[in-house]
């Protein structure tokens, strides 16, 4: 619980009302029941976050709830972050003591630490590393072996995924602590399930509201939720954009909330899915698309969702069989994050692109899910996107038609990888579609607008009732 007031507005009465709150919970569990004792220990604790550096607060902590504190070992000497430790153990608890580095883990070591969170975030530069805290075990380890005792290793910081907490638990982490991720969930419950990978877990779809013309369009996406949102880069399409426009979109967009460095994105980059396929690619195929656990299509969203913990929402260009020239020069002067290929651009295009792909796959009636499997080139684009093939329109109009395909297709290919769906998805439709395609995201344009012009009302509407479903992992 944050309870300091300058930085973070948390006051302590913020954590006496969870500890009460808690208190009521598991005494209930007790009165159902349970011996009072065992319901006890079954409260989680409470941690008081504060910038700790005088013994008297170790007593206010105490006093308003707190099981355990924060010691961060950047902002305390050596005398200092003793003393404390002691202090803290004199009333009962063990403080949860943060490092960020191999010096400052070393001094926590050497003060006696028995619980330690690496903070996988550089609080002086703000850039996000998300080995930080599997790089420092090995030292952890070995002091274990050379001097006993047992420390208990947390890791802190963008953790918002399965995948995160596994590639934590490999390493012989034994806890994580997850704030802004759980902050964002609607539906903590099922949130705090899917991270820690139970059966029957289920995860809130990302959303991309495409066609974005506007500033405010852009913004409005951006407060309703909105993972990612897309421009149009074609020629001759009702919703295409400038550079100059899209410029200011994304200006506005990245205003919002303040960006760090140390991209995820850049693990995409540099021919590692920057590339794209496009719907009739002339690549040789193989790869069976498969993107299990430790799969190219799980990596890929894995590093998409660590991004968006960083910031959000990331800008989508879409085109349509332009050129990489004309495609870099677009990721180049507006800064998009993705490229989204909607026509025939073929796999050669892969290396010669600056930014990772989303690649639509169009499904017309007579589409099966292996077809789609086959489109599935492991190595290549990032995210697959399954759109409507609309009967009897060109390559130019396809997209942004309203029309829906067969979500039965969808449901099959992403028991496989995590895809992305579009066509017809509405407000009114968009929960439904959830639940039956068990789509990784889902993408909106024509279902948010009246009139052709993008409302704010329905792209708010959209983006709640998709977080609100949660889908099966």
């Amino acid at each position: 619980v944050l309870t300091e007031p300058t930085w973070f507005k948390g006051t302590l009465a913020d954590m006496r009302a969870v500890r009460a709150a808690l208190g009521a919970e598991f005494e209930a569990a007790g009165a159902a029941g349970e011996a009072a004792a065992a319901a006890a220990l079954r409260r989680p604790a409470v941690l008081c976050k504060d910038f700790i550096v005088h013994e008297y607060q170790l007593h206010q902590a105490r006093l308003h709830g707190a099981d355990t504190v924060l010691l961060i070992v950047a902002i305390l000497d050596d005398a200092e972050l003793g003393a404390l430790l002691g202090g803290a153990r004199a009333l009962g608890m063990e403080p949860l003591v943060e490092v960020n580095c191999a010096a400052e883990m070393e001094r926590a070591l050497r003060a006696g630490a028995r619980v330690v969170g690496v903070n996988n975030r550089n609080l002086h530069v703000f850039s996000l590393d998300m080995d930080a805290t599997n790089n420092l075990m090995p030292m952890v380890q070995a002091w274990e072996r050379q001097h006993g005792g047992d420390v208990v290793v947390c890791a802190l910081s963008g953790i918002s995924t399965h995948g995160d907490v596994e590639h934590f638990a490999h390493a012989g982490v034994r806890a994580v602590l997850v704030g802004e991720a759980l902050m964002r969930a609607a539906n903590p419950r099922a949130f705090i399930a899917y991270l820690l990978g139970l059966d029957g877990a289920a995860r809130e779809p990302l959303v991309k509201v495409c066609g974005i013309r506007s500033v405010e369009a852009a913004v409005a996406a951006a407060e309703a939720g909105a993972d990612l949102i897309g421009m149009i880069f074609v020629p001759g399409r009702s919703r295409t954009v400038t550079t100059e426009l899209a410029g200011d979109i994304v200006a506005a967009v990245r205003r919002q909330k303040r960006e760090v460095s140390g991209s995820f994105l850049d693990a995409l980059r540099g021919g590692r899915g920057a590339g794209g396929g496009g719907g009739g690619g002339d690549g040789d195929g193989g790869g069976d698309g498969k993107g299990g656990k430790g799969g190219w299509f799980a990596l890929c969203a894995q590093q998409i969702e660590r991004e968006l913990h960083q910031r959000r929402p990331l800008v989508v260009g879409v085109f349509l069989d332009a050129s990489a020239e004309e495609i870099n020069a677009v990721a180049r002067d507006v800064g998009i994050d993705f490229a989204q290929f909607h026509g025939n651009e073929p796999l050669a295009l892969c290396a010669q692109v600056a930014v990772p792909v989303v690649n639509a796959l169009h499904v017309s009636p007579s589409t099966g899910a292996e077809e789609v499997r086959r489109s599935l080139v492991e190595g290549h684009f990032a995210v697959a996107l399954l759109d409507t093939k609309v009967a009897g329109a060109s390559a130019h109009q396809q997209g942004g038609s309203g029309v829906a395909f067969d979500w039965s297709v969808a449901r099959d290919v992403s028991g496989s990888v995590p895809a992305m769906v579009a066509g017809g998805l509405h407000a009114g439709n968009v929960a439904a579609a959830c639940r039956e395609t068990r789509a990784w995201a889902v993408d909106v344009s024509s279902g948010v607008e009246t009139d052709g012009q993008k409302d704010v009302a329905k792209i708010k509407e959209f983006v709640r009732n998709a977080k609100r479903c949660y889908v099966d992992t």
